[in-house]
């Protein structure tokens, strides 16, 4: 069975997949979430009162992680939601600690730090930038992450169009961060989302 344990400078937490699977041999994180994890520790460290909001978290090991600073956790999967849960509970962890939103529903609070897991449908990612951008304070810190293999160009050219000028990192354990600057001259393009069409022959 693969180790459960991630261990980050935010501490140590086990994590599990959902559905719960006898011998499971993939883990609940991957190598962009250790990397992420290491940089707000050691190159960006939040200030205590940081509103940070966390898109596309598998199951739950950013939130869980970085649950000290009560983040919002932005996520379209019902699995990835309850996973969350399940593994704030398994840690003693209240789950009152991380706010859980669908896609359609927007935080609250301005943004301090916007961290997104780059996720394999492309135009889930332009609809939580859209959404998003009006949110983050002046200053923001915006970092994307992903595995290189999955990380399409496509990805870089949404974040500058709706964000501003991406900067990579260096590849650790086949993982990348991105960091957008936020431009305050950016004016945002329409959004195409969410599209209506008719069914044929049909009134819906």
């Amino acid at each position: 069975m693969q180790d459960n344990f991630l261990s980050s400078p935010h501490g140590s937490f086990r994590l599990h997949r959902l559905p719960l699977r006898p011998q499971e041999q993939l883990r609940a994180w991957d190598a962009a979430d250790e990397y992420l994890l290491n940089y707000l520790a050691e190159q960006e460290p939040p200030a205590p009162d940081s509103h940070i909001v966390i898109c596309n978290d598998s199951f739950g090991a950013l939130a869980v992680a970085l649950h000290r600073y009560l983040p919002t956790a932005i996520s379209d999967s019902f699995l990835s939601q309850q996973a969350t849960r399940e593994n704030l509970r398994a840690n003693a962890v209240a789950e009152s600690s991380v706010t859980l939103l669908d896609s359609l529903t927007p935080p609250k609070l301005h943004i301090d730090y916007l961290l997104i897991k780059i996720p394999k449908t492309l135009a889930l990612l332009e609809y939580q930038l859209h959404m998003l951008r009006p949110l983050l304070q002046p200053n923001a810190k915006v970092i994307a992450a992903g595995m290189v293999k999955n990380l399409a160009p496509t990805a870089w050219k949404l974040l500058e169009r709706l964000i501003g000028q991406t900067t990579p990192s260096l590849a650790v354990k086949k993982a990348r961060l991105i960091f957008a600057q936020a431009d305050p001259n950016l004016v945002l393009p329409a959004n195409p989302y969410p599209l209506r069409y008719r069914l044929e022959n049909s009134d819906w």
